[in-house]
């Protein structure tokens, strides 16, 4: 399973995956962003909204997760997806008057 975008490299190199189980494929339009790709398949991905504010992250498979013990290109993606997440977060909260919110979840 190829990692694609920044969720391959940011903050930790992860070019692909050596374990996912099944997945469901699919495409969208350019509201959508693949980050996980198998035989030009795309099983992970990122929706953004027409607004450009939060994202929404997706996979159809979990067992790359659940099995990751042992498997560091497993964690270091899960790294990956929250530091992404945790950075959207702070970029939607900025610019919308829930920014005072933000110091009530950090």
């Amino acid at each position: 399973m190829n990692v694609l975008g920044s969720l391959a490299s940011d903050p930790n190199a992860v070019p692909s995956l050596p374990y996912f189980w099944y997945g469901c494929t699919g495409t969208g339009d350019t509201t959508i962003e693949s980050f996980l790709e198998y035989q030009g398949d795309d099983f992970g991905w990122i929706f953004t909204p027409p607004s450009g504010v939060g994202k929404l992250l997706h996979t159809t498979d979990e067992d790359w997760i659940s099995q990751a013990i042992g498997q560091p290109d497993a964690l270091a993606l899960m790294e990956n997806v929250l530091a992404y997440l945790d950075e959207q977060a702070n970029s939607a909260t900025e610019q919308s008057t829930w920014g005072s919110l933000k110091a009530l979840y950090r």
